[in-house]
């Protein structure tokens, strides 16, 4: 009897022990996504962020003329700068009002819900990251603030799972991963056809264009969480999540160039150096766009590292995570307009009123850069004050920035 109650009690105190260490794991989480969450709050201070809600609230606030700016701001220097200037002054003057209200319908999109009117922007943001260059790319925290602005729950059932892995995309970007886990749940891998009614007309098609969203979805989920383990550098999963990415490639028909290096990547990581040679031997780096050049260098150096943790630590880093996001980013557009989610989500005229919006956006952003040295800074416009007034860039000697 006394040996019962022994080992009754031995059986108590290692559950007390477990229940412990993940109570402990799970304080520990919590305390990271404290953390991740103030660190994001903080920068959402900072001036790119500011400038996109002053640009937002110009928008609502002039309609179609300001809208016509900002497009013509796209291709035209004179107009980017004189609209960078504008909104610096004002910035440097007061604080920008945040605006919820739809701003499409300016563009030629069509009234919308302020719900559909972000997602389609929050979208055109994340596509514009497919772009190696910066200069083509929202800044990130304009992209977070979109993100975190957008309601998935307002949305159709049918959008917000695509809602969340965009917003899932758009926090892994930044590294705030311990965000981005709360997240992935939401996420649907399995999409009731009964859902594609307004997506696709033949009942017969609803089914396939299902699976392709919700293949698109879990693309951008798992090259997201790939992208924050290999921050973290955990190998393991890591690896669990690059074959999991490049599963939902090749079931999205995408990423056919970068795949033998995708593979190579994770066959690395799995320690099979013979199948991550005969992968990387199907990739010729000359013929590769510059973007995958240098990933085929790093495939190739781990190949030439001896010892495992040596090898794994040479594929991790940020510039690994800022390519396979690309990568990824890349890989769900072209799948995107290969299907029947075209139509709402490419064609659309809201989806083309979003991609003038943010083309105008990046252009007057980039011209906000060169006029401010300290644009991607946080600074409080209540105690520095306006930029510093510099000469035109860009612009004859002597020649004023379009005031129209």
């Amino acid at each position: 009897m006394g040996n019962n109650v022994r080992i009754a009690l031995g059986g108590l105190v290692t559950v007390a022990a477990v229940a412990g260490l993940i109570a402990l794991l799970m304080v520990h989480r919590s305390d990271d996504r404290g953390a991740d969450e103030e660190r994001l709050t903080d920068r959402m201070s900072r001036t790119p962020v500011r400038f996109h809600q002053a640009l937002r609230a110009h928008t609502v606030a002039e309609g179609a003329a300001f809208a016509a700016r900002l497009e013509r701001a796209a291709t035209d220097a004179r107009e980017a700068d004189a609209i960078a200037r504008e909104l610096l002054q004002e910035l440097g003057e007061h604080e920008p009002e945040p605006s919820d209200a739809p701003i499409l319908e300016h563009f030629g999109g069509g009234e919308l819900d302020p719900a559909s009117d972000r997602l389609h922007v929050l979208l055109a943001m994340v596509w514009s990251e497919r772009n190696p260059q910066q200069s083509e790319r929202m800044p990130l925290y304009a992209v977070l603030n979109e993100a975190r602005a957008l309601e998935p729950s307002a949305l159709d059932p049918s959008l917000r799972g695509l809602a969340h892995a965009a917003q899932i995309f758009a926090h892994s970007t930044g590294g705030y991963c311990e965000l981005v886990e709360p997240m992935v749940p939401e996420v649907e891998r399995d999409i009731p056809p009964t859902l594609m009614g307004e997506w696709v007309e033949a009942e017969e098609d609803r089914a396939a264009a299902a699976a392709t969203l919700a293949q698109l979805q879990g693309f951008l989920v798992d090259g997201s969480l790939a992208c924050c383990a290999i921050r973290d550098e955990r190998f393991e999963e890591t690896k669990a999540r690059l074959q999991a990415s490049i599963g939902d490639a090749e079931r999205l028909g995408v990423c056919e160039q970068r795949m033998p290096l995708l593979r190579a990547w994770a066959a690395l990581l799995a320690d099979d150096r013979d199948a991550a040679r005969e992968h990387l031997a199907l990739s010729d780096p000359t013929e590769l766009h510059e973007d995958d050049v240098e990933a085929h260098r790093v495939v190739s150096s781990a190949l030439a590292i001896e010892g495992e943790d040596a090898t794994h630590r040479a594929l991790m880093g940020s510039t690994r995570v800022n390519w396979l996001s690309r990568v990824v980013v890349g890989g769900a557009y072209d799948a995107m307009a290969e299907s029947a989610l075209a139509r709402r989500l490419r064609d659309a005229a809201a989806a083309d009123a979003a991609r003038r919006f943010v083309a105008g956006e990046i252009a007057v952003i980039a011209a906000a850069r060169r006029i401010d040295p300290f644009f991607e800074r946080e600074r409080s416009a209540r105690l520095l004050g306006p930029p510093p007034s510099l000469p035109a860039v860009g612009l004859p000697p002597g020649a004023r920035p379009s005031s129209h």
